[in-house]
């Protein structure tokens, strides 16, 4: 099975939602899965390393800038598990297209060769800088096992990474093929792109910088176009994914450019993510996602072992994503989940800011909560503050699983309940007393964790079956109606009872995932 990743940069997942925009994704959403509530990290170096090597930063210690050609930035450790690294390790031929922006080599040598120490057997069109002052004047590395050459280039550098790609692609014909193309489009320098990867959109006489994006971002869609309809694309896993959210400087709004690329609201870290392949569920999927889920998935996919080491998960109720910046060393870190987001700040020389935002009513951020509700604050802040020790924790319990389960290729029962399944989808607004108390206790637990707690605690015969429990809680306004309120009530309790008692909110819903 070939695996073709793509990886845009700075493209929220707003602006990637236009179909007049961007046809070509558009289409393959059509086609495939599109994951709806997909969150990166606010920085592209931390997604990146997520993406990649199947980890958060922090869990190998790293969560500043992975500048490769900055002496002083960090390297991952040699000999981290890498999703590249993995699918060589199993007969794929691999190749990185693009931007690397990842670290330094981890045996010493040059950084020119950290791509290729990391699993990939060729490295195309490669930005030495991790970005580029001028789209048509860059410094263009092409590395192998046999060693590099870098050289002033000239040519767009989506152009060139384009033709790179089809020519490797129609190159390794005949053995599974691992395609990863990391394009610069659409990080500045805002510029008008070549008119053949603008398939006739039409831009203004006298652009301004917004326009110039969305030139740039109707360009990546170009480029993914023309790799969907390279050979053997079709019956390949294609996986479209952004490393950030939009920059600020992509927009003329300050009120909106302070919640986009850099801090940890939504804006920052919502991506678009699409997924198409063999079998896989095609329509929305509106679950809760973090890239450092996806290379896990994709080893699942086909059928490769996954790394014991690594943190993605195949369901999860919550997520954390989280940057320092470059400017001012300052941490911005938020623990989401569906509904509900915590959000701190710690910055040098400023007193800490923490958040606490009701996505449901407030879905833009504006408004942050003054009084959370006291269980879930301190559930949430439990898994934040501790953060890694949480994951240290869930990565412990977790084992067994399949891929198959992210791509919708599992029952719906086993999906619901032997592995946990995703959390509902609950409207509270307008719903009964009791509901409402109910998701305030659950909020970012699955439906499996409540399906088990509420079945074995409160003496359900043998024969009604977790899957009855579930059906009360999808269908909560007409058949949990119909029980006592002491029923529910003991339901209620217990839940907050298991929340209380349970290490972190995040450990208790993502290590079921798997008991």
């Amino acid at each position: 099975m070939d695996v073709l990743l793509v990886v845009v940069d700075d493209v929220g997942l707003a602006d990637f939602a236009d179909p007049a925009l961007t046809p070509r994704v558009a289409a393959l959403r059509e086609e495939g899965r599109d994951c709806t509530l997909a969150l990166s990290n606010p920085l592209c170096s931390q997604s990146r390393l997520a993406l990649r090597f199947g980890v958060h930063g922090r869990t190998v210690g790293i969560v500043q800038e992975l500048d490769p050609t900055n002496p002083a930035a960090p390297i991952p450790a040699p000999g981290l598990p890498t999703l590249a690294g993995e699918l060589a390790a199993a007969g794929y031929a691999t190749a990185l297209v693009g931007k690397w922006h990842c670290g330094g080599n981890p045996s010493g040598g040059s950084y020119q060769m950290a791509p290729i120490e990391r699993g990939y057997q060729a490295w195309r069109a490669g930005i030495a800088a991790s970005r580029v002052s001028s789209y048509r004047g860059w410094e263009r590395v092409d590395a192998d096992a046999s060693g590099y050459t870098q050289f002033p280039e000239t040519e767009h550098c989506a152009v060139a990474q384009i033709d790179e790609a089809e020519s490797w692609w129609a190159a390794h014909v005949g053995q599974p093929r691992f395609l990863e193309v990391a394009l610069n489009l659409a990080h500045g320098p805002f510029h008008v792109p070549p008119a053949s990867l603008l398939s006739g959109y039409t831009i203004p006489p006298v652009p301004d910088k917004r326009d110039k994006f969305l030139a740039m971002v109707r360009a990546a869609d170009t480029v993914i176009g023309r790799l969907l309809d390279m050979p053997g694309a079709r019956e390949a896993l294609v996986v479209v994914v952004s490393d950030n959210g939009t920059s600020p400087n992509a927009v003329e709004d300050p009120a909106l450019q302070a919640r986009l690329k850099g801090p940890t609201f939504d804006g920052g870290i919502r991506v678009p993510l699409v997924i198409r392949g063999p079998g896989v569920t095609v329509g929305e999927y509106d679950e809760l996602l973090h890239l450092v889920d996806v290379p896990r998935a994709i080893l699942d996919y086909v059928g490769c072992p996954v790394p014991t080491s690594w943190d993605g998960l195949l369901y999860r109720s919550s997520a954390i994503s989280e940057s320092i910046s470059p400017s001012t060393g300052g941490l911005d870190q938020c623990l989401r989940t569906r509904y509900q987001k915590l959000r701190r700040v710690l910055d040098r020389g400023r007193a800490p800011v923490e958040e606490f935002y009701d996505l449901v009513l407030d879905p833009q951020e504006l408004s942050p909560v003054i009084s959370p509700p006291p269980g879930v604050l301190a559930a949430m802040r439990d898994v934040l503050y501790d953060w890694p020790v949480a994951s240290r924790v869930r990565r412990r319990r977790t084992s067994g699983g399949s891929g198959m389960a992210r791509f919708g290729l599992r029952s719906a029962t086993a999906a619901a309940i032997t592995s946990g399944g995703p959390t509902q989808d609950i409207d509270i607004t307008g719903i009964d007393q009791p509901k409402a108390a109910l998701y305030q206790m659950t909020s970012g637990l699955t439906v499996g964790t409540i399906a088990q707690v509420a079945r074995h605690s409160v003496g359900m015969t043998d024969g009604t079956t977790e899957r009855d429990v579930v059906n009360m809680w999808e269908d909560g306004g007409t058949t949990m109606a119909t029980h006592d309120t002491g029923y529910r009530q003991d339901i209620a309790t217990v839940i907050q009872q298991t929340v209380t008692a349970s290490e972190t909110l995040d450990g208790e819903a993502d290590h079921n995932q798997w008991n």
